[in-house]
């Protein structure tokens, strides 16, 4: 039978034809719907949960007893909790930060506290007379191994014993100064630290202030989008691959087209209903950036919405899901059951994972010649690319090479799923060994 030019109208016309079936079949199911709404709706409530909360559950004040068995510290550590105009005080009804944060009183006097006063403390700890007590041991001057303790019915708000503890190091060393006959202000003036803030130098010359910690964060948060939706998809496509082959769809659609126009309508099918997601969710972040100045939290978060990122971001997620859905495709064309598919995707599932691995621990590294060389290989580019571009971006003349290597990978593994599936076809039931794939290949 003679078969229609895969490259001339009716061939595109063929492949369309694919495309239009998978992509329907999968936008229309509830899990789509689903997924496709949940992102923006969690970005949604990162910009307006920080705000609510602040209005439904204002911050209260901490009320805290100390035992000071030293008889020295509480007068201090009461004062010092009290330094920070910003930290330490809340704000009143009034507007203004008037109220403190972190309300002290004494309760017993100098030397060991007694396990009756102790008792009493825990019971008000229960009533909600108090929210927590502090112990500061007799020996705390002296003592390495003196450790003050902290009782309270929750022990989860980090930032508050923090500050505590802050403020009880800073009248310790102060005391320890001054008896050694130094004056604790102008240790702490000779002592003060250095901070350091970071720019990062872009084209020409621009300037954007980022911290290093936000930077990883949002180099990790793009790149694990990329991580998840490459495997997502790419296991779908090998699932709807093996659906056919035991439902003998295939058999009937390779009797009107060639092998490379199925495999081409399957991945460009169901690579458009990722990208479709993909889309949508950033157009979402872009709305949602609009109002990162609505609170002082969400201009944080927001700031990662660059929209140069997300062109990269949206660049790189199609070219690494093509790549892998090629592969993911010789996995469904060779396999003849879902156990046998799952067995033979390891291999292809640990490349997506290795190229996070070496991400990670290349990302402090950029410009090695290790990272450059390795986010050249085809299998790795999707990944180690982005995180390059993102950490220290190549010469636009190198980015444009690696996604010349890329396209031409895919389509030689794509022509290559097509040849396989065109044989494994015949061979339904039998699993499929690496000389036999060999074989499939080469034959016309």
């Amino acid at each position: 039978m003679e078969r229609a030019n895969p490259s001339g109208p009716a061939g595109f016309q063929k492949i369309f034809l694919i495309v239009r079936r998978e992509f329907m079949e999968r936008v229309r199911t509830k899990a789509f719907i689903i997924s496709t709404l949940l992102v923006p709706l969690l970005l949604g409530g990162m910009l307006f949960a920080p705000f609510l909360l602040s209005r439904i559950s204002p911050d209260k004040p901490l009320h805290l007893a100390v035992v000071d068995e030293t008889g020295q510290i509480y007068a201090d550590l009461d004062k010092r909790l009290a330094s920070d105009p910003e930290r330490d005080f809340l704000k009143s009804s009034n507007g203004k930060k008037d109220i403190r944060r972190y309300q002290l009183e004494r309760e017993g006097g100098a030397g060991k506290a007694s396990a009756s006063l102790l008792e009493e403390l825990t019971g008000k700890v229960e009533d909600k007379s108090i929210d927590a007590y502090l112990v500061i041991p007799a020996g705390i001057m002296t003592d390495d191994d003196a450790e003050v303790t902290y009782y309270g019915k929750t022990v989860s708000n980090l930032e508050g014993i923090r500050r505590i503890q802050r403020g009880l190091t800073e009248v310790l060393i102060a005391s320890r100064l001054s008896e050694e006959g130094v004056d604790p202000a102008k240790a702490k003036e000779i002592t003060r630290s250095a901070s350091v803030s970071t720019v990062k130098l872009g084209a020409r010359g621009a300037q954007s202030k980022r911290g290093v910690g936000e930077e990883l964060i949002v180099i990790m948060v793009y790149t694990m989008f990329i991580y998840t939706n490459i495997l997502i998809y790419g296991t779908a496509l090998t699932r709807s691959l093996i659906e056919e082959k035991m439902n003998r769809v295939s058999e009937i659609l390779l009797s009107s087209m060639t092998p490379f126009q199925l495999m081409v309508g399957k991945i460009v099918g169901v690579g458009t209903v990722g990208l479709a997601q993909v889309f949508i969710w950033a157009g979402a972040a872009l709305g949602l950036s609009a109002l990162r100045g609505f609170s002082p939290e969400t201009e944080e978060i927001f700031s990662a919405i660059d929209p140069m990122v997300l062109a990269y971001f949206l660049l790189y997620f199609s070219l690494g899901y093509f790549l892998y859905a090629s592969l993911f495709c010789i996995v469904g064309a060779m396999s003849t059951s879902e156990q046998e598919a799952q067995n033979s995707q390891t291999p292809v599932v640990m490349m997506v994972v290795v190229s996070l691995i070496l991400g990670i621990s290349m990302i402090r590294q950029p410009g090695n010649f290790l990272t450059i060389a390795l986010s050249h290989v085809p299998f790795l580019s999707p990944i180690l690319m982005f995180m390059r571009i993102q950490a220290l971006t190549p010469p636009l003349w190198e980015i444009g090479l690696n996604i010349v290597v890329i396209l031409a990978f895919i389509a030689g593994t794509a022509w290559m799923a097509g040849r396989v599936f065109r044989v494994g076809l015949l061979m339904t039931g039998k699993k499929a060994t690496i000389p036999e794939l060999v074989r499939w290949i080469r034959t016309t």
